[in-house]
C-alpha cells in the first residue's frame, strides 16, 4: 500500500514509450542526483530524515553516483518498471522521480527489490 500524501497530479498521455527510452539515455553512467530529504545524509550535523520529519527542507548539493544500466522492462501507462544497476550512492527512488520530471511528468517508485548489492547476489 503507498502511504502519504499526494503532493501533484500530472497527465501521462503524452509519455510514449519512444521518449521514456530516449529519457532513461541521460540517466546512464555518472550522473549528478541531489540526495532526498528523507536519507541519513547529515547537513551540519543533522540527519536529513530528522529534519524531514521536524517538515524542514534544506539545500542539498547534488553528488555524483553512477547508474551502470538503466533498462526499460515494462511499459504500461502510467506504470513502466526498470531495470537499474547502479553504485553505491545512488537513491533509487529520487532516480524514479527524476525520470517522470524529464518526460514532463510526475511520478513515485511503488516497488523496489534489491536483487544484488556487491559480490552478492
Amino acid at each position: 500500500p503507498i502511504c502519504g500524501s499526494v503532493l501533484r497530479t500530472a497527465a501521462f498521455d503524452d509519455v510514449q514509450r519512444s521518449s521514456l527510452e530516449e529519457a532513461l539515455a541521460g540517466f546512464r553512467g555518472t550522473i549528478r542526483q541531489v540526495p532526498p530529504m528523507f536519507s541519513a545524509l547529515k547537513v551540519k550535523g543533522q540527519r536529513l530524515y530528522k529534519l524531514a520529519m521536524e517538515g524542514k527542507e534544506v539545500p542539498r548539493d547534488p553528488r555524483e553516483v553512477e547508474v551502470h544500466d538503466l533498462e526499460l522492462l515494462d511499459f504500461e501507462p502510467p506504470h513502466f518498471t526498470l531495470r537499474v544497476r547502479c553504485g553505491g550512492g545512488l537513491y533509487v527512488r529520487t532516480l524514479g522521480h527524476d525520470i517522470a520530471q524529464a518526460v514532463g511528468t510526475v511520478g513515485h517508485v511503488t516497488s523496489l527489490r534489491r536483487t544484488a548489492v556487491g559480490d552478492f547476489k
